[in-house]
């Protein structure tokens, strides 16, 4: 399949490239600013940090306020080299700041980032399909169960979504033959600053995604636009200098094994094929694994059968030319959310591992969702019967839920006087 320049072009001048261009409703934001301080700003007291990898990480943030060495993690004493720094030296400025407060320092950070997944969820949906998409991508971000549930914990993964998804974007942004020069530099600087994040699976799962994309859309031919010569040194320049110097201060170990060891073979290559040590990493069986994401996005995947009907009757479009900037940018989020999701399910895993797809996923079933709204106008039951009836349902299913919740809080609030 193959995209001419002047298809893009025409595509520029479309609603939703004109809305993206316009600036984002005060109404909008006003939203999704409430809902971000009622939900996260007002959690960042608690929980406690808790055992196990939350207080761990915590730990190795504080360390490096009293050791001063930003480069070697340590907890109790001990090197912690699992892990890349980024999100141990946003955590230590924040205790810098806020160390009486140890929880709230922690969890700033990680609240920041939530905001920065929806506002990016936002001017994406916006750019690509439409306001109305844009404001529920926004709200489905910042009110889903598990983007709340793994930000409770001090873990890299929300940092390493926000970084992937921006990198995405620019991506897609770079091919644009009316984008700017920066764009592809700025994509390269995400890329590393994901890599500083949580290792090689940042340039894997976007190199991944970038290359099957192309090839399906015929943007191969458009490779220099990512500038990939001077892109590829400044990457280098911002994410090896950490890499070398753990190594050199890192050469020795248990059976003479250093950083390079440790870090790339043992919890990269060795974690994948489940055989890391110390073999302490389960698998969560395969039909868990798949089901939790259910969870994980509730209640907003209460309308993924809507949004799935919704995809399969309009699979046919996204092979027709042109292949306009909503159907490129649906092709991308799919590519990468499904191979997040197939990769993971063959690795040893946890629940969180794969909480760089939610922001995808809530962005299709958002689009998906918008344009079925679109689709039952002007009223019910006219146009797509069993559309409608998926809507509904979930709807009902959404109003249940609530009732039942709202019943159970007031009887414990009752109980509890």
């Amino acid at each position: 399949m193959g995209t001419t320049a002047a298809n893009i072009t025409r595509h520029t001048t479309g609603p939703a490239t004109k809305a993206a261009s316009t600036p984002w409703p005060r109404s909008h934001l006003a939203i999704l600013l409430g809902l971000w301080i009622a939900i996260f700003i007002t959690a960042l007291a608690g929980p406690p940090l808790l055992d196990d990898a939350d207080a761990t990480h915590a730990q190795a943030a504080q360390a490096m306020i009293h050791t001063g060495d930003w480069v070697t993690l340590h907890v109790d004493g001990i090197r912690y080299l699992e892990k890349p720094p980024l999100p141990y030296w946003i955590a230590a400025a924040s205790l810098r700041l806020f160390g009486t407060h140890p929880a709230f320092a922690i969890h700033l950070p990680l609240a920041l980032t939530v905001l920065g997944l929806a506002l990016l969820g936002y001017g994406w949906s916006r750019r690509a399909f439409s306001p109305t998409a844009a404001l529920y991508t926004g709200i489905f971000v910042l009110t889903a169960a598990g983007v709340f549930l793994f930000t409770r914990i001090f873990i890299p993964d929300a940092l390493l979504s926000l970084l992937l998804a921006l990198a995405l974007y620019l991506f897609q942004r770079s091919l644009d033959p009316d984008g700017h020069k920066a764009t592809p530099y700025t994509m390269w600087s995400v890329l590393a600053l994901a890599v500083l994040t949580k290792g090689l699976i940042a340039p894997v799962f976007v190199g991944a995604a970038a290359l099957i994309y192309m090839l399906l859309t015929g943007e191969l031919r458009h490779w220099r636009r990512l500038r990939p010569s001077t892109g590829i040194a400044l990457f280098l320049a911002i994410a090896a200098p950490w890499h070398i110097l753990a190594s050199l201060r890192n050469t020795g170990g248990a059976n003479g094994h250093g950083f390079f060891w440790f870090y790339f073979i043992n919890e990269h290559l060795l974690r994948f094929l489940g055989r890391r040590i110390p073999r302490d990493y389960n698998k969560l069986p395969s039909a868990l694994y798949w089901s939790l994401h259910l969870v994980w996005l509730f209640p907003w995947s209460l309308f993924a059968p809507a949004a799935i009907l919704t995809a399969w009757r309009r699979r046919r479009q996204m092979l027709t030319h042109p292949i306009t900037f909503p159907r490129r940018t649906i092709l991308l989020l799919a590519i990468f959310s499904a191979l997040v999701l197939v990769f993971f399910s063959l690795s040893t895993n946890q629940e969180y591992y794969t909480f760089p797809v939610y922001l995808p996923l809530l962005i299709l079933l958002a689009a998906a969702l918008s344009r079925a709204e679109r689709t039952l106008n002007p009223g019910p039951w006219t146009l797509d019967p069993t559309l409608d009836r998926l809507i509904l349902a979930a709807y009902i299913a959404f109003t249940i839920l609530g009732l039942a919740t709202a019943l159970a809080l007031a009887y414990g609030l009752w109980t509890s006087r």
